[in-house]
């Protein structure tokens, strides 16, 4: 959409969005929005629903997770830089993470680096190969990731007045939570809160 399609065109809240696609549905929605792309409205939709606090219309397999564990597996994922990573840790279904994000209305998805991928693909070639200390890395690699993860879903369950949409909200550094992590794996701990390390240090 050009700039000046834009200054003519205001942009929708993802609250308006939502409400005429469940009044109206996706062509109502396409008529009155026929200037953002498909991606645009169905961001905004899922956005706006998830703030609403409108259930979603589409039938979806039996959930095997908790609100909790979502939140936490978004996180760590986040935290690790790899969400593949941490649905191998978690025990999460393949892409769970990023229809976790999705639900959320989180167009901005944990991202692993080209550098991270590029070790993971020679140690996982390498381990095929018999290469044992490959194999070790892929396993501490996993190792790390589940103790991310369960780093994340104790300081999470510290904040139980949790956001609908949006990234989770993971408790401020402080004494009171560095007491509660204080039996978590201390790498684990400092990837997700650096700063409370540097703190105890």
């Amino acid at each position: 959409m050009s700039s000046v399609d834009r200054s003519i065109h205001a942009f929708p809240t993802p609250e308006a969005v939502a409400r005429l696609w469940a009044s109206h549905g996706a062509e109502a929605v396409i008529g009155r929005y026929w200037y953002l792309n498909n991606s645009e409205r169905s961001r905004l939709n899922r956005l706006g629903r998830a703030t609403l606090g409108l259930e979603s219309r589409v039938v979806s397999r039996p959930r095997a997770t908790t609100p909790e564990q979502e939140a936490a597996a978004i996180e760590a994922a986040f935290a690790v830089g790899s969400m593949h990573g941490i649905e191998v840790a978690a025990g999460i279904r393949k892409n769970g993470v990023r229809d976790y994000c999705a639900a959320r209305g989180l167009s901005d998805t944990p991202r692993i680096s080209s550098e991270l991928q590029g070790r993971l693909t020679r140690d996982s070639k390498d381990a095929a190969r018999g290469d044992a200390a490959a194999a070790a890395r892929i396993a501490a690699r996993r190792r790390h990731a589940e103790q991310v993860y369960a780093v994340c879903l104790a300081a999470l369950a510290l904040v139980p007045d949790q956001p609908a949409a949006g990234r989770p909200r993971l408790p401020e550094p402080s004494p009171e939570l560095a007491a509660a992590l204080a039996g978590f794996d201390a790498s684990a701990v400092a990837a997700v809160f650096p700063s409370l390390t540097e703190r105890t240090a």
